[in-house]
């Protein structure tokens, strides 16, 4: 399974509360926290081909610790000089961390993707795919 995914960055903070003791560094729940953090990602596979004539898009909320957002997955129709068209979207509130699918109609033989955004304001984009 292919995933493209974007790292959020928060800064170089995470060491400020760690405690070094005899040559051991010892960090605080608050910095393990924070390294938790950092590692959060967001996720979109190509779409599939669903079954009737559908489409698949999977996106995902990996390693972030128990935050909680407003997570969006959408496919998108690729349009050349015009904006692309969402065929298929699905939206949870408070959602942590895992895969979320949505089924899309097809919009006719075209290229497609999976969009992923967080209501943090990440989002990343697939690759694209001919499907139909």
């Amino acid at each position: 399974m292919f995933m493209r995914r974007i790292s959020r960055v928060l800064g170089t903070c995470a060491v400020a509360g760690s405690l070094t003791v005899s040559g051991l560094a010892v960090a605080s729940p608050a910095v393990a926290d924070q390294a938790g953090v950092l590692a959060c990602s967001l996720g979109a596979n190509p779409p599939t081909a669903g079954a009737n004539g559908t489409i698949v898009g999977v996106g995902s909320r990996l390693d972030c610790g128990s935050s909680r957002v407003t997570l969006t997955v959408r496919v998108q129709k690729k349009r050349t000089l015009q904006s692309d068209v969402t065929v298929g979207s699905r939206t949870h509130a408070l959602f942590g961390n895992g895969n979320m699918s949505v089924i899309a109609g097809c919009d006719g033989n075209a290229t497609y993707f999976t969009e992923t955004l967080s209501s943090t304001g990440n989002k990343v984009k697939s690759a694209e795919r001919r499907l139909c």
